[in-house]
């Protein structure tokens, strides 16, 4: 398989060495140069580029014209280019050139995070389209330089769809993702819960993303879909409100015994399951909780079921504090609590009298 490398024209070598340190981990290479007066560098290995990112002044400016780029004779017209210029005269001027063609123009002071994204938001349409589930191959990597639970919820976030596909000593598993909620794990025939469980501890498995290719219906119903999200989501508060619990329940338990629990929790929660929507315990992100899925009304109440679950069997008898009082206690969430409310949580008399007036 063809790694897929992303070429740099960049004066600066800490910029071309930081790119790298941020693709690396998806399994993508980078190959830069820091000047130019022609695309000999980019067409001596054509085969291997998935994206070209170049940084324009006023010197390489003539080289794009004499080569095309801003034209239908672009001969890399089926690699996505990023443009990246610092001038403000001549961003404007490169902006209506590029005005109704696929290149893309930033500033270069473009914060590196957005930059990465736009990288990898350009690679998934020229990838391999020929992968035995009718999609297109997109991103490849290895853990744990990547763990599949922040791959996860990079998804979702980002409303993919499509599958992706880990592989561990000859076994492979699967993991189908439809507008960023899981529709269906396999992996050595195990049920749902127990194969997602099993996935995110592999320590050494390579993975690839393959984007499902979309049609006009798609993007609109996409474009529709996104306009709906809120700032704050349910998945954002009651991971809040795990965080807290997990500071309080730590006081008195140790870290292992809280895993064991929380863990075989979550891992019963098959109903949750059913409807697309996994709790997964990572002690690598201060959260300690990824939710993956879309959490709606339906949701809610069953993730604050496992919650007070959890609560009840690991907080000391001596401690008369209820799981409704501990959330009540929480003054950073009070503000927050009426929206749960809106999406119509199921709690009981004594919790909504509870809540803050």
């Amino acid at each position: 398989m063809i790694t897929p490398t992303v070429f740099i024209l960049n004066n600066s070598s800490q910029f071309i060495n930081e790119i790298k340190s941020r693709l690396h981990p998806f399994g993508i290479s980078v190959m830069g140069k820091y000047e130019f007066s022609n695309f000999d560098f980019v067409v001596d290995h054509e085969a291997l580029a998935k994206c070209l990112l170049i940084n324009v002044d006023a010197e390489n400016f003539h080289s794009l014209q004499i080569n095309g780029i801003f034209t239908d004779k672009n001969r890399f017209k089926d690699i996505p280019i990023i443009l990246l210029i610092q001038d403000e005269k001549l961003y404007h001027l490169i902006e209506k050139k590029a005005y109704n063609t696929p290149l893309k123009v930033f500033h270069s002071n473009i914060l590196l995070e957005h930059l990465e994204y736009e990288i990898l938001a350009s690679l998934p349409y020229l990838g391999h389209k020929d992968t035995q589930y009718g999609h297109i191959a997109s991103v490849f990597g290895r853990s744990p330089k990547i763990t599949l639970s922040w791959l996860l919820q990079f998804l979702n976030q980002h409303f993919f769809t499509g599958i992706v596909t880990i592989e561990n000593q000859r076994r492979t598993g699967t993991i189908r993702i439809d507008k960023g909620q899981i529709r269906g794990i396999e992996y050595n025939k195990l049920p749902p819960g127990q194969a997602l469980r099993t996935l995110l501890q592999l320590n050494d498995a390579t993975f690839r993303v393959e984007q499902r290719i979309y049609n006009h219906s798609d993007v609109l119903q996409y474009m529709e879909e996104g306009e709906k999200q809120t700032a704050l989501s349910e998945n954002d508060l009651l991971v809040d409100l795990f965080y807290f619990m997990h500071n309080h329940l730590e006081r008195s338990a140790p870290e292992s015994t809280l895993k064991k629990i929380i863990e075989e929790t979550f891992q019963a929660s098959t109903e949750l399951f059913a409807n697309g929507v996994y709790l997964m315990y990572d002690e690598n992100i201060q959260e300690r909780l990824c939710i993956v899925g879309k959490v709606g009304a339906q949701q809610v109440p069953l993730i604050w079921q496992v919650f007070e679950k959890i609560y009840n069997q690991l907080i000391p008898s001596t401690e008369q504090k209820s799981f409704p009082e501990f959330v009540d206690s929480l003054h950073e969430l009070r503000p927050y609590l009426k929206q749960i409310m809106k999406i119509n949580i199921v709690l009981s008399d004594k919790e909504t009298e509870m809540l803050p007036q």
